[in-house]
């Protein structure tokens, strides 16, 4: 299988986003001890859409395999 960056993997989302958008994983506790909120963000904004799991997930899962 061809190898592919996550950056490629997720062109369309990362494009939408202003170029000094860093990604966080933020872990809040909430009623639900596995609800996570996934926040990205610059030095003015930050950003909660949902879709943005789809793009720290796998980064997150890599992470975790080595």
């Amino acid at each position: 299988m061809e190898s592919k960056s996550i950056k490629d993997l997720y062109d369309k989302d990362f494009d939408k986003l202003p170029t000094n958008v860093q990604f966080l994983k933020i872990e809040e506790k909430l009623k639900d001890d596995h609800l996570k909120i996934i926040k990205a963000s610059n030095n003015t904004s930050d950003y909660y859409p949902q879709n943005f799991y789809k793009i720290i997930s796998p980064i997150i899962n890599l992470k975790n395999e080595f």
